[in-house]
């Protein structure tokens, strides 16, 4: 039988857009969590009345709020999530997942997820695709399966535990290296195609341009140690996002950029080495592939 016990963490700044959409995905789950915690990482907006009135209609769901400073930042996200799973960690569960407010899922969508966790007791990471509303159809191509996007990451509870859950990073990308982190121990991180939910806008882009999300996302992957060459074919594959070839220019640029002035990643030693030794792993297997297909479509003109 597969197990139904998990909860949700959130962490919500200034959501009140995207927020109700995404409360109602939840709540249309056919396995429904036992609770879920929303944290109101100092909101000013509509995000603490909507969270409070969903609240007093369903038991699970419950308010935090934290204070923070004026400015969005990825650190204090991760203090958020803390907040919201100190006030679970005492009740009974197998999974945790942290879901971002801004996404709407399908209603099988965690049954569906539970349900291969079931199937592989080594599985300590999934979640389904989740495509950006403005380009679905480049992110389905794009997906890497061995990998699950930080807005949806369930956890086996012992896996989270395992790793401490999240680092805090000022520029974000806690979900890297919390997967990073999974691997390592010798645990799986899945995506699941065929399970689908939804970004509801831009990546990275929340408070902030274009410019500014981009630009820090390359400085952000070069201070966790990203090999050169994977980054510079993540952002080459990118250029079919919007803003098209202009996104991935700022992405070049916040890295290089770090990269030619020296800057030390900010990882330790055994963290960059893992991850590069992956990322060259997964660029081997991508040539491989693309040198099958290539070998097969010769074969087929030959004849």
């Amino acid at each position: 039988m597969v197990s139904k016990t998990y909860v949700l963490v959130s962490a919500a700044r200034n959501e009140e857009t995207h927020l109700e959409r995404c409360i109602g995905s939840v709540l249309s789950q056919t396995v429904m969590p036992n609770q879920w915690v929303i944290v109101s990482d100092a909101s000013t907006d509509r995000t603490d009345d909507i969270v409070s009135r969903y609240a007093r209609q369903h038991d699970f769901i419950q308010l935090a709020r934290v204070e923070g400073g004026g400015k969005r930042q990825f650190a204090s996200k991760v203090f958020a999530l803390r907040v919201g799973y100190a006030k679970l960690k005492s009740l009974e569960f197998d999974f945790i997942g942290n879901l971002d407010v801004d996404i709407s899922l399908g209603p099988d969508y965690y049954e569906n997820v539970l349900s291969k966790f079931h199937d592989n007791e080594k599985l300590g990471v999934a979640g389904g695709l989740i495509l950006d509303v403005d380009c679905p159809q480049i992110f389905d191509k794009m997906a890497n399966l061995n990998s699950v996007r930080g807005g949806v990451q369930l956890f086996r509870r012992q896996c989270y535990e395992e790793i401490g859950g999240y680092v805090p990073l000022e520029l974000g990308g806690e979900d890297a290296v919390a997967e990073t982190m999974v691997r390592a121990m010798g645990w799986e991180v899945r995506t699941f195609p065929e399970i689908r939910g939804f970004h509801l806008r831009v990546s990275g882009t929340h408070g902030r341009s274009i410019r500014v999300a981009r630009t820090s996302a390359g400085l952000r992957d070069y201070l966790l140690g990203y090999h050169p060459l994977f980054f510079t074919l993540k952002a080459i594959r990118r250029m079919i996002e919007k803003p098209y070839v202009l996104g991935s220019v700022f992405m070049l640029l916040g890295y290089w950029s770090a990269y030619l002035t020296g800057i030390n990643p900010r990882v330790s030693s055994d963290f960059l080495s893992h991850i590069r030794t992956e990322q060259v792993s997964q660029m081997r297997s991508v040539l491989k592939r693309a040198f099958r297909m290539a070998s097969r479509g010769n074969g087929l003109m030959d004849g």
